[in-house]
């Protein structure tokens, strides 16, 4: 028998995981990528 509540928990754990590095990694992006390049093109 396979345990479907364990299983499940752990997808959304793991789900609940991705998600948040993707918001990290987009609000890494969004800091620091789109002003980097605004700066370089100011500064040209």
């Amino acid at each position: 028998m396979v345990d479907y509540n364990h299983v499940c928990d752990r997808l959304f754990l793991n789900l609940k995981v991705r998600v948040k590095e993707l918001e990290k990694s987009y609000l890494s992006l969004s800091t620091h990528g789109i002003f980097d390049i605004r700066e370089e093109y100011q500064g040209y």
